[in-house]
């Protein structure tokens, strides 16, 4: 008599798979990276850099407002910080990482980062936070560095499919091996 059991597995595994083909599409945030140069508050020279995550639902060169805001890290040997609510909105960001105008500013209490275009073609920035200030000099502009994502409901689907196919697989071969050998 054959058992049910090897049913179960793969229809409880499609019955998933058939819901998460129905979930909504995953989300997928617009990326920036940036670096500059420290000049004083740090080592003059030392490396720093900053990564700039706005929501998938930003339209580029409209101002950042806390709605499109996902977060900011900011990142060097003598100070490390992330921003991840806006006190106020900051000015927009071009789709090739220009600043809509001269000037952006990331603020969330005593966190701050901000830029500011300079004659020479880079941009002055400071960082601070409680009692540290850095100023330095860096790219023009923010380099788009991707998207981030994170997998598609379909994409589970199938992973679980395979999964259930793979058990059932292994289970029909023990048993047909256990019934060659009887």
């Amino acid at each position: 008599m054959k058992s049910n059991a090897f049913l179960s597995g793969p229809a409880v595994a499609m019955g998933l798979a058939l819901a998460l083909f129905g979930a909504p599409a995953a989300r997928a945030d617009l990326v920036f990276n940036w670096s500059g140069n420290c000049v004083t508050g740090c080592p003059a020279g030392q490396g720093v850099s900053a990564e700039l995550d706005l929501d998938q639902d930003y339209v580029f060169g409209t101002p950042i407002t806390d709605d499109n805001f996902v977060d900011l890290t900011f990142k060097s040997s003598t100070l490390n910080q992330i921003i991840t609510t806006l006190d106020n909105p900051a000015t927009g960001i071009n789709s090739n990482g220009s600043l809509v105008t001269g000037a952006i500013n990331f603020q969330n209490g005593a966190k701050v980062f901000a830029f500011q275009v300079s004659s020479p073609g880079g941009l002055n920035w400071f960082a601070t936070s409680d009692s540290l200030t850095l100023r330095g000099l860096g790219a023009s502009k923010f380099t788009p560095a991707g998207v981030l994502s994170t997998p598609e409901p379909s994409t589970w689907a199938m992973m679980l499919l395979g999964f259930a196919g793979l058990g059932f697989a292994a289970k029909r071969r023990r048993v047909i091996g256990f019934l060659a050998k009887a």
